[in-house]
């Protein structure tokens, strides 16, 4: 997994704000100042070259004074005193050394971040190729920090000792046939908020890329072949570039092209740096498709890291997002558990709320007056049946001899039997009005004082009518 940190600074009045992947992080806070200075440098020459800049004045090479890096804890910019202190995604500031007002850009907000095609030149090994050419090859450029532009390099003749034009004349039956290789790349990758450029201007002005490469990117492609930095390519060297970027030409073509740019070292025909931009002087299109498949082939190696990556990502997300399913599939049995007892606990609340309405309320104190009163009644009717017994019980004790229950009933001046009286009266034989009077109050004290003797002689008084069983 790439470590990407992101970087900002000012180059002639315009922020800059690059995203670096590196594979990982880097070693040393030096190391680290020295790939920021040969990213932003490269950045530089483009934007001279977009301003088509003619400055008076020399201009110091982009060098970084300090770094700091944002916190967003804190929210604030903090000083980077050691790589340790970098994190994944942080956003750095780089403070450029001797700034002059023209560099400092009045925009106050971090622009988006995009790719750096110098960047890639660095992870290719660029830095060290330029910087760490032999001095032994005896170069009017070795003590620059970096390698002269191509029109600032003298042409040179070829190994033979005949001037480079004479020699192409001499074989154009040969160099005239090699093939330009046109070959168009669209590899822009629309991010978030970075997009891949290419490695002179974006790969989407491929064109433009081969009009001209600078020296930073004429190094990018002699890296290849010098992945030991010794500062020239043998024959195998050259022939091993053309193979990196997949250029097909015979082996003679190779050998003659080769013979016709390189130089005598030692007994030995050898391409120094600028005998190669000799050559990518006059293999324009040649140098050019190099250099855009270099960058190509570096760009589809980050995005084979980053698929990996992604699809590691994929996986993790996809196991975690079923885990929540079956989570979430608890969660909705749970929650219509809580939505059935929730209905069931206000369907009751509404039932509670009916018993306690007004209405309601009178009704059940109207019933509870009802149920004391039955209770009164109760405890009267209990206390009267408990006198009716002691009474009855009373009288037993008190009861005379059971021939007392023949006695002739006396009513008025007639005397009658219990049976007598009853037939009498059935036919109505006696006034009713004055037997009734009288007998009403003739057996109200026989049934006080001889209702046992009324009861073995079989008649029972009710309502005060005779009634014989």
């Amino acid at each position: 997994m790439s470590f990407v940190v992101l970087a900002c600074t000012d180059i002639r009045g315009e922020k800059l704000n690059v995203e670096l992947p590196f594979r990982e992080p880097p070693e040393s806070l030096a190391e680290f100042y020295h790939i920021l200075e040969r990213v932003f440098r490269g950045e530089e020459n483009d934007v001279r070259e977009r301003m088509a800049e003619t400055s008076m004045y020399p201009s110091e090479p982009f060098t970084v004074s300090r770094v700091q890096r944002y916190e967003e804890d804190t929210q604030t910019w903090l000083e980077l005193n050691d790589v340790c202190e970098l994190h994944l995604h942080d956003q750095l500031y780089v403070f450029r050394r001797h700034a002059t007002k023209a560099d400092i850009s009045t925009q106050r907000d971090i622009p988006a971040p995009r790719r750096s095609s110098y960047f890639i030149s660095c992870e290719l090994g660029l830095a060290n190729t330029v910087a760490e050419l032999k001095p032994n090859l005896n170069r009017p450029w070795e003590t620059s920090p970096s390698p002269p532009l191509p029109s600032s390099v003298p042409l040179r003749s070829g190994a033979s000792g005949a001037p480079r034009d004479e020699n192409l004349k001499t074989n154009s039956g040969t160099l005239q046939a090699l093939p330009l290789h046109h070959t168009e790349y669209s590899v822009g990758v629309k991010g978030k908020s970075a997009h891949l450029s290419t490695m002179e201007h974006g790969y989407s002005n491929l064109s433009a890329v081969r009009e001209h490469l600078s020296s930073e990117q004429v190094g990018v492609v002699f890296a290849v072949g010098d992945p030991n930095h010794r500062g020239y390519l043998t024959l195998r060297d050259f022939q091993g570039i053309l193979n990196a970027c997949e250029i097909q030409f015979p082996a003679k073509v190779v050998e003659e092209i080769y013979r016709c740019f390189a130089a005598e070292r030692r007994g030995e025909a050898v391409m120094g740096f600028q005998d190669f931009q000799s050559f990518v002087q006059e293999f324009v299109q040649t140098a050019s498709v190099a250099y855009t498949r270099l960058g190509v082939r570096a760009r589809q190696r980050v995005i084979e890291q980053e698929q990996h990556d992604n699809a590691a990502a994929i996986d993790g997300l996809q196991a975690e997002k079923k885990a929540l399913e079956g989570r979430l599939e608890v969660v909705q049995r749970q929650l219509t558990r809580e939505n059935e007892r929730e209905a069931r606990l206000r369907n009751e609340l509404d039932d509670l709320r009916g018993l306690d309405e007004a209405d309601y309320r009178d009704q059940e104190q109207r019933l509870l007056d009802k149920e004391v009163v039955v209770f009164q009644y109760r405890q009267k009717l209990h206390q009267e049946e408990n006198d009716y017994e002691r009474l009855v019980a009373e009288r037993r004790r008190r009861k005379p001899n059971a021939s007392l229950g023949k006695i002739p009933v006396q009513i008025g001046a007639s005397s009658y039997t219990p049976r007598e009286y009853a037939v009498a009266a059935a036919a109505g034989r006696h006034d009713t009005k004055r037997s009734g009077s009288t007998f009403r109050g003739h057996g109200a004290s026989i049934g006080a004082s001889d209702a046992g003797n009324g009861r073995e002689a079989g008649v029972v008084l009710r309502g005060g009518i005779p009634k014989r069983e």
